[in-house]
């Protein structure tokens, strides 16, 4: 109708988790592929442009949950008999944390055009789309902390954030811990390290970081641990618990490598 006319719709389906990610995004938001096809042709029938849309989820390291959920995207349509103009292949993209390998983009966006050539053929090729969000985002910010207390014959360090401000996401998915660094203010540290205990500021027992972190045996109240790769979810899952929450923010430029 005119009134659906050049309108979307998009129908966001879900699969069962298979493969790794850091957190599942199939257990809130989409309906299974058969509630798909039923959605689809009803929006279809009123004049709408019909998209797909999935999400394999946050952090996900296998290429094949996108063959997967395309796949299924494909059999959707066709099942359907209705076109898809455009096919949002999700966020879910991994960024890099420390050592632990993940796949390039590269090889990521060419699984997902050559899958979507693939078991799209024969019908309207969908417009892709994605969502990269942690991909490019996650390694452009980094938190400065500082060393409240030292603890030294327990190892134990407080400094003045924690899982209730930038580092909240450590705390639901150990493998998210960024990587980090000691900074002193003046002078340098002894080469001997060791692995520390580490708190954030509030009383609650709860705000620890659930792994130690290695770091210099010397290091002293005011110097520094900085964490890196948190411009994902960083600054922006803070809260004012306890009188934090607060944040300075400084701009760095540098030079990029391609």
């Amino acid at each position: 109708t005119g009134a659906t006319r050049g309108v979307e719709i998009a129908i966001r389906f879900r699969l069962r988790a298979i493969g790794h990610s850091a957190h599942d995004f199939s257990t809130k938001f989409g309906v299974n592929p058969n509630e798909a096809v039923k959605l689809l042709q009803h929006a279809a029938e009123r004049g709408f442009d019909c998209v797909l849309t999935f999400h394999p989820g946050s952090q996900c390291v296998d290429a094949n949950a996108w063959r997967r959920h395309i796949t299924a995207a494909a059999d959707i349509a066709r099942t359907a008999g209705v076109p898809v103009t455009r096919l949002n292949v999700g966020g879910g993209f991994p960024a890099r944390y420390g050592a632990v390998p993940v796949p390039e983009l590269a090889t990521l966006f060419t699984v997902i055009e050559t899958t979507a050539r693939a078991t799209f053929a024969g019908l309207a090729m969908p417009e892709l789309e994605c969502e990269p969000g942690r991909a490019i985002v996650a390694p452009c910010q980094s938190v400065l902390t500082r060393v409240k207390l030292v603890r030294r014959e327990r190892r134990e360090l407080f400094l003045n954030d924690g899982i209730y401000g930038a580092l909240m996401e450590v705390s639901q998915v150990r493998e998210l811990m960024p990587p980090h660094r000691a900074i002193r203010r003046t002078g340098s540290f002894a080469a001997a390290t060791t692995d520390w205990i580490v708190f954030g500021p509030t009383c609650d027992p709860l705000d620890t970081l659930p792994v130690k972190l290695r770091l210099p045996c010397d290091i002293a109240e005011d110097d520094y641990v900085e964490f890196g790769t948190i411009g994902a979810y960083g600054a922006a899952t803070a809260t004012g618990f306890n009188g934090y929450g607060k944040y300075q923010r400084a701009w760095v430029q540098s030079a990029l490598t391609v």
